[in-house]
């Protein structure tokens, strides 16, 4: 009986371990075939607003409701003012091939710029 009990428990975090190396594999495989490009022919400055694209040269979808933008360093989520896939305005998902226009509120021209992905993949862009 108590082998039985031994075993159980056993099986079931070999189970869990699995799982769990299933799900880090998924993770480093998704973060692999992303690749997300900032335009920056298309940044532009004015009037307290930051505008730009982004492409999404990989294989991975994003929700573009989790995106993030960091400039010099400062966390802008909540200046954000519109995010949109340019072609399908009503869509929350950026598709591989999709470009995806921002709309930030910010003080001064940024020296750097963080696009962040859904799965904490970063593009980094310093000169335009």
């Amino acid at each position: 009986m108590s082998a039985g009990m031994i075993y159980g428990a056993w099986d079931f975090s070999q189970d869990r371990l699995i799982e769990g190396e299933d799900l880090k594999n998924e993770i480093q495989l998704d973060k692999q075939q992303t690749d997300v490009e900032i335009q920056t022919n298309t940044i532009q400055h004015t009037d307290e607003i930051l505008e730009f694209e982004a492409t999404n040269e990989g294989n991975t979808e994003h929700d573009i409701n989790s995106l993030s933008i960091i400039a010099d360093g400062s966390i802008l989520d909540e200046s954000i003012n519109e995010v949109m896939v340019i072609e399908y305005p009503d869509s929350g998902v950026w598709l591989p091939g999709d470009t995806v226009y921002f709309n930030v509120t910010i003080g001064e021209e940024p020296d750097n710029l963080v696009l962040v992905v859904d799965n904490g993949l970063q593009e980094f862009c310093r000169e335009w």
